[in-house]
């Protein structure tokens, strides 16, 4: 039951950080932020809890880095495409050719992470 209380809370990271920018679009800012710090606390105690519990697996640890990583591939782009309709600084200064090179330095990064977490 522990490990399953753990899964629920690594795996709907990226159910919430969908449910925040989907927030931010429709401009409802106080629950868009709260969705996302609740992301944020909740990437927190999903590990302090398998560590209280004693319940660590190495499943459990990709797992969380990959929900971490997804929460990157779904916040960054939808943020990028709010700025890029609300935002006349971002429509002039981060253009796609600027979000293409950003975006394929974070798939590097985030490659890297999960080799190493694969491989390590």
């Amino acid at each position: 039951m522990k490990v399953l209380i753990v899964a629920l809370i690594t795996l709907s990271r990226p159910v919430l950080a969908y449910c925040s920018v989907q927030l931010f679009f429709q401009r409802n800012w106080f629950f868009a932020w709260l969705l996302f710090l609740f992301c944020v606390v909740t990437d927190v105690v999903d590990g302090a809890l398998a560590r209280y519990w004693k319940v660590i697996t190495e499943f459990g640890a990709k797992i969380d880095i990959l929900c971490d990583i997804l929460i990157f591939w779904i916040f960054i782009p939808r943020i990028y495409l709010y700025s890029q309709k609300y935002s006349p600084w971002s429509q002039q200064w981060l253009t796609p050719q600027t979000l293409a090179v950003l975006i394929l330095l974070l798939a590097i990064i985030l490659a890297t992470i999960i080799i190493g977490t694969v491989i390590g």
